[in-house]
């Protein structure tokens, strides 16, 4: 069974492929006798996938290339993927950084013309994960007109 743990814009999201969602909000509340409450909301989505770890193609530097990338999902009520921000690219090539991108922007929607041309090399690529990804939603949890979730990928 694959479980992730994803950061988003709530908190912290951890999953499974077996159906368990959990998130975990940072809004931390004190009662009158001092306990914190850290309140958990529950996921409307779950994403499948066969690993978090991605391989670049041999056009991109295949294995050579190693690192992260955190992409921003806009999911709609329909399990539907309607647009990405590709919030942070990190890459590397035998330890020497080739890119290190965080997205500042604030924007709901960011097209492929907004990044910078390092980050431009790898979006179709990141487009075609995203579309391969299975989303279906959680049992008894009705969803957001949009559900934010930050999905970390790795590049081995």
């Amino acid at each position: 069974m694959l479980k992730f743990l994803i950061i988003c814009s709530l908190g912290i999201v951890g999953f499974s492929c077996s159906g368990q969602v959990d998130t975990i909000k940072m809004d931390t509340k004190s009662t009158d006798s001092g306990v914190l409450i850290d309140p958990v909301e529950v996921m409307p989505f779950i994403i499948e996938r066969e690993s978090q770890y991605v391989q670049l193609p041999d056009s991109l530097g295949g294995n050579t290339i190693t690192g992260l990338a955190f992409i921003g999902l806009y999911i709609n009520e329909a399990a539907k993927v309607q647009r990405f921000n590709i919030i942070r690219l990190y890459l590397k090539k035998e330890e020497i950084e080739i890119i290190d991108y965080l997205n500042t922007k604030p924007e709901y929607q960011i097209r492929e013309d907004d990044y910078p041309d390092a980050v431009k090399r790898y979006y179709k690529f990141i487009a075609e994960y995203i579309a391969s990804l299975k989303i279906v939603p959680a049992p008894n949890v009705k969803p957001k007109k949009v559900t934010i979730i930050n999905l970390p990928l790795r590049f081995k």
